[in-house]
């Protein structure tokens, strides 16, 4: 997000600022646009290259910028900024990355599942793209409000004009919304991690009895050859009955 600085310090030389500083920022602005376009696509390595060529365009203007405090100030917040879409846009890429990973491994599972997910994240991307397409309309009415003051309006006698609050709110509401988008992508992550979780611990929990059910059928089985292998103890010698068949002889 790049936004337009209104000097407020003594009169500029037009003729040595005007050249380079005003080829940078514009080209700045362009780049800026271009990796906000790319990044609702999910383009990350374009947006995160257009970034890099921002913050390059604004070192440029940083060296060759009017004595201006406020532009100075300005051009360090944006370059700041853009260095953070940076970092931001690689950690998202690795959570869109092990998120389709996790989709890919529903889908060979569940069908239905990756369907319903999938349009969770249609809706969510569209919803990404409304917000951002919102956004971009401001900043161009508040860019129009701002040359038409340079037009002609006197300069506030003391503060900041309220375009230019305007331009700074904007600028805040646009890094709170990018923060808020990170924020989202993480916890939908995380969400998605302890409801896995939970799908194999039910499916533990659903295997239990069968698997209590085997091994006690199994110590039975266990328990009864360890007791036909037991050696019996020796029996007592077989002592024969004696019987007196004198009776039988005499008859």
């Amino acid at each position: 997000m790049i936004h337009s600085v209104q000097h407020q310090g003594p009169p500029l030389d037009q003729s040595h600022v005007g050249g380079s500083f005003m080829v940078a920022t514009p080209c700045a602005h362009v780049y800026s646009r271009k990796a906000e376009y790319f990044s609702k696509k999910g383009r990350y390595d374009e947006a995160m290259e257009c970034h890099r060529k921002t913050v390059t365009n604004l070192d440029l203007a940083l060296k060759i910028s009017p004595p201006s405090t406020v532009i100075l100030e300005s051009l360090q917040i944006q370059k700041k900024y853009h260095l953070k879409q940076v970092e931001s846009l690689k950690l998202k890429k690795q959570q869109h990355e092990r998120y389709m990973k996790a989709l890919e491994y529903q889908r060979r599972r569940n069908p239905e599942y990756l369907a319903q997910q999938m349009e969770k994240l249609d809706k969510y991307n569209e919803l990404q793209i409304a917000i951002y397409h919102n956004l971009d309309d401001t900043d161009t009415l508040l860019e129009s409000l701002q040359k038409s003051r340079l037009g002609g309006q006197p300069e506030p006698a003391a503060g900041k004009a309220p375009v230019d609050e305007l331009i700074s709110l904007n600028h805040a509401l646009h890094l709170l919304i990018h923060k808020m988008a990170q924020n989202f992508d993480e916890y939908a992550t995380e969400n998605e991690n302890l409801k896995e979780k939970l799908r194999l611990y039910e499916k533990e929990t659903e295997n239990q009895p069968a698997v209590a059910n085997s091994l006690e059928t199994g110590r039975d089985a266990l328990e009864a050859i360890e007791f036909h292998s037991q050696e019996l103890p020796a029996l007592a010698p077989l002592e024969l009955p004696s019987f007196d068949v004198s009776g039988f002889e005499n008859n």
